[in-house]
């Protein structure tokens, strides 16, 4: 079974624990990598400028989370991994996809199982209907929907 490595469980820890659960549960089906939670404002200055984000108020920005009392991020990012050469592929939009409908799946089922309080959207697909067109697509990204 896929487990996360020291890396990503420590990017994982500094996301919002609705996200940290999703996360979680999905690493057993499929493997994949964190590779952002919280980030710097700084680091959001330097994305924005290069056209990787859209605005300067991300939620990978630390926030308060009165529900559970902490700071956090809420979003991460996510790589598929592969036990093969080459590891990872930002531009396998198929395996992301995939991961989505993963990550996607559980966030409901926790959910409605009153394990989780936050509704989450990908990145991928902002709207959250039918992967459509738009003109800014991150794949690796999931957030709480606030």
């Amino acid at each position: 079974m896929p487990a996360f490595s020291k890396t990503s469980r420590a990017k994982l820890e500094t996301c919002h624990p609705d996200l940290q659960k999703i996360l979680n549960e999905a690493i057993k089906i499929k493997d994949f990598s964190v590779t952002e939670g919280v980030r710097t404002y700084e680091k959001q200055v330097e994305y924005y400028k290069a056209g990787k984000s859209k605005t300067l108020n991300s939620k990978h920005l630390a926030k308060y989370c009165k529900e559970y009392g902490v700071n956090c991020s809420y979003a991460v990012d996510v790589l598929p991994y592969f036990s093969t050469e080459p590891h990872t592929d930002w531009n396998d939009r198929e395996e992301f996809a995939l991961l989505a409908g993963i990550i996607l799946g559980i966030s409901k089922q926790l959910k409605d199982q009153g394990k989780i309080k936050s509704d989450i959207r990908w990145g991928g697909n902002w709207g959250g209907d039918r992967i459509k067109y738009t003109s800014f697509v991150d794949m690796p990204h999931f957030e709480i929907k606030e």
